[in-house]
């Protein structure tokens, strides 16, 4: 997992959580509804990542992958909210989906250091006997 619970609490007051989470009226936060929320996101991202064939689970995670993940599971609970999503958190989601196209493009080559053995190298190498008529071999005739 990349995040948990908490990493939403950071990001979102206990009164909207509890509002986008409690469907059954019990004034506390469904942790549940969250959980589902945070699966979503990281299937998201886990998609992504597998398109740039990226070794999985990832040992070092950089930290643009969790922010993308709370983005996109405070979206999630928002979908099925009755009142509406408000527009910073639509533009939230909006970059992180960007940023996810950006990964399945290389952006974080350079920061996972884990492509598979198919992504390793092009580089073509050739062998072969020394030359069996070379022009000193050739003088005269």
């Amino acid at each position: 997992m990349y995040i948990n619970i908490n990493d939403i609490r950071e990001r979102i007051n206990e009164f909207d959580l509890i509002r986008l989470t409690d469907k059954e009226g019990t004034g506390a936060v469904d942790e549940s509804r969250v959980t589902t929320a945070i699966s979503d996101a990281e299937i998201a991202v886990k998609t992504s990542l597998k398109v740039r064939r990226y070794n999985l689970p990832l040992t070092e995670v950089p930290e643009i992958i969790p922010q993308i993940c709370v983005a996109l599971a405070i979206h999630n609970m928002y979908l099925d909210s009755p009142s509406g999503m408000p527009e910073s958190r639509e533009q939230a989601a909006a970059t992180a989906r960007n940023q996810l196209k950006k990964i399945e493009e290389g952006w974080l080559d350079d920061i996972i250091l884990e492509p598979t053995e198919e992504t390793e190298s092009n580089e073509l190498v050739i062998e072969s006997q020394p030359r069996l008529f070379s022009r000193d071999r050739m003088k005269g005739y």
